[in-house]
């Protein structure tokens, strides 16, 4: 149930000058569609733009380049717009002397892609020191305000293991979402003493020639790694493996401090995996005798092209399906009883209205008619059930300590 055209999405991203005319020309017109479909829903309309120039010439259907070139001047607009956000929302908590690093996609569309246009941001991701994040969060949302599904979650209310509710952007294009950590699972010591090091090592880049802050390379690229196999299971689409890209060419690295920290964190296969997907190497300072296995490789190519619409039905049943036994009933209660705020926060993502009124019961079977059943259909769904084997397939490679479920 994989998507037949993953190959050549991935190639006009990796390596263009390997699509070749006689594979393009054999794609429909309903190929045409679904590739767009599926290339939009994964962010990579602007990046296959940049590309076309590299394809075979009048290879590529005039419709299809005018869709590509309509989406890249339109990225580069909004993306002008979140990279003044970011100078607001810096400039606020600087004020506010809260300290503050800009992960993931505000650094690396400034500083590592070609065009800030070409890497697309759903949300601009910003780690505040633990103990702060309320104070950070209050700061934001009383300068720019709150967006309408979330203005029913508080401060006091747990949104999420690593981060606080979405914050307004000045411009509205994005949320600002504030994390509390981005290591989930790690044993606390290691936690703790990683991001110490984290924070000391932090450096600056530049938007419009105003210094904002930000992890250095080195840790910015075990973040990716850690987030997009270990936290995501590569769900992220192959964003994920152009971010690599342009972040591991833009940059020189200190490898021995890489592999360090990968064993602390726990991420060395994870990373092995990761540079495989590139077609990169940290040379002798991460040296293993144990190569990622091939069908490892495919399993993740793949699921980096999974059907991004049903990245949470296979997210969730995946969680039900997997979960140790030992825990399986303490999650499924967590699930069938869910906390009040629980279901604040599933009718807040689901953009589902929620009275500040509404009690408990009504919350609850709204969520359960909704939560619950989509989660049965699910478990029916033979694409879902398809990708969750591939998850398994890699999770067990990258983690096999815990057999890399949940």
């Amino acid at each position: 149930m994989a998507y037949p055209h993953s190959d050549l999405i991935l190639d006009w991203l990796m390596i263009p000058q390997a699509v070749d005319r006689q594979r393009l020309s054999e794609l429909t017109d309903l190929d045409w569609e679904g590739l767009l479909e599926r290339a939009d829903q994964h962010r990579l309309l602007p990046m296959m733009a940049w590309n076309m120039a590299r394809l075979p010439e009048a290879s590529v259907p005039k419709h299809v380049t005018e869709t590509l070139s309509d989406q890249y001047r339109s990225s580069t607009m909004r993306q002008l717009a979140i990279a003044r956000d970011c100078i607001l929302v810096h400039e606020t908590l600087d004020r506010a002397g809260i300290p503050h690093l800009f992960l993931k996609g505000a650094y690396l569309g400034q500083a590592c892609y070609p065009k800030p246009g070409l890497r697309p941001m759903r949300d601009i991701d910003v780690l505040v020191p633990a103990g702060q994040e309320v104070v950070a969060w209050e700061t934001l949302s009383a300068a720019f305000g709150l967006p309408q599904q979330f203005q029913h979650i508080g401060a006091d209310e747990t949104f999420s293991p690593k981060h606080m509710s979405p914050v307004n952007t000045p411009s509205g294009e994005c949320n600002v979402e504030l994390h509390r950590s981005i290591y989930l699972d790690l044993e606390k010591n290691a936690y703790t003493s990683h991001l110490e090091r984290l924070w000391h090592r932090h450096k600056d880049f530049e938007i419009a020639a105003r210094k904002l802050p930000c992890p250095s390379s080195e840790d910015m690229l075990l973040h990716l790694v850690f987030h997009g196999i270990n936290d995501h299971r590569l769900n992220l689409g192959p964003l994920f493996i152009v971010d690599l890209c342009f972040l591991l060419d833009a940059v020189s690295f200190d490898w021995n401090m890489i592999c360090s920290e990968a064993e602390v964190l726990g991420i060395s296969r994870p990373l092995e995996l990761a540079l495989t997907l590139v077609g990169r190497t940290p040379g002798e300072a991460c040296s293993s005798e144990e190569h990622v296995p091939e069908s490892v490789v495919q399993a993740s190519r793949l699921l980096l092209l999974q059907d991004a619409n049903k990245r949470y039905d296979i997210r969730h049943t995946s969680n039900v399906i997997n979960r140790n036994s030992w825990n399986w009933g303490g999650y499924i209660w967590r699930k069938v009883i869910p906390t009040r705020t629980s279901l604040k926060r599933w009718h807040a993502l689901e953009g589902r209205g929620v009275n500040t009124q509404t009690g408990y019961a009504g919350l609850y079977m709204s969520y359960l008619l909704g939560a619950l059943s989509k989660l049965y259909r699910s478990t029916r769904d033979r694409e879902v059930t398809a990708m969750i084997a591939l998850e398994n397939d890699v999770m067990d490679w990258v983690a096999p300590q815990n057999t890399g479920k949940p």
